[in-house]
């Protein structure tokens, strides 16, 4: 398992692999005091549930400025920039601003 994780994150020397791996079985615990190991497991778990609620909510607000990004009638000018797509194109109209009218000119 840590082997897999290891080729997941771009590590493919296997000597260098072999060599964590070595670390890992011989090394020594800092504390088996259950009372803390408990209390740090639980805080791990709560700390991954966090993080997949954030995770969740960054979806939802992906999916709901994808939808406003689609409707705006200026969507075309600012997806079609050099590099913009569907990521940086809303964040752009938004650095500009959405109403036209606070810029009558170019010049402005």
């Amino acid at each position: 398992m840590i082997r897999k994780f290891y080729y997941a994150q771009g590590s493919r020397s296997e000597k260098l692999i072999q060599e964590r791996l070595n670390r890992v079985a011989h090394a020594v615990p800092l504390t088996d005091d259950p009372a803390l190991l408990d209390s740090y497991a639980l805080r791990v778990h709560l700390t991954v549930q966090e993080l997949e609620l954030v995770t969740r909510a960054i979806k939802l607000y992906d999916q709901k400025i994808a939808a406003v990004f689609a409707e705006h009638p200026d969507r075309e000018i600012f997806r079609n920039l050099p590099g913009a797509g569907p990521v940086f194109g809303p964040r752009l109209l938004t650095s500009f601003g959405t109403r036209r009218e606070d810029y009558p000119k170019a010049t402005n």
